[in-house]
């Protein structure tokens, strides 16, 4: 297995880990705005992992309608460093 086919499979099997929930968010969130909040929340309180290996959030789904979203991670620490905003 190469290099490349270890870090597909662990993305693809860490991912659900990798993912938290955000509830009550206001209408004019956008998924960019959140995004660009978290990674620099990430970096400016210490709790991104490896800064210099890119940005902790890769990935943001917001639902509008119910007013959460789901704020996906780079590496499983990277979510569980954010777990301390909570």
């Amino acid at each position: 297995m190469t290099e490349a086919q270890r870090e597909t499979a662990y993305a693809q099997h860490t991912r659900q880990s990798r993912r938290l929930y955000v509830g009550s968010l206001p209408k004019p969130v956008t998924d960019e705005s959140l995004h660009k909040f978290f990674n620099d929340a990430m970096v400016n309180s210490g709790a991104a992992i490896d800064p210099s290996g890119g940005p902790a959030v890769v990935n943001t789904t917001i639902t509008h309608d119910k007013g959460f979203a789901f704020i996906e991670f780079r590496r499983l620490e990277d979510a569980e460093s954010a777990l301390m905003f909570d």
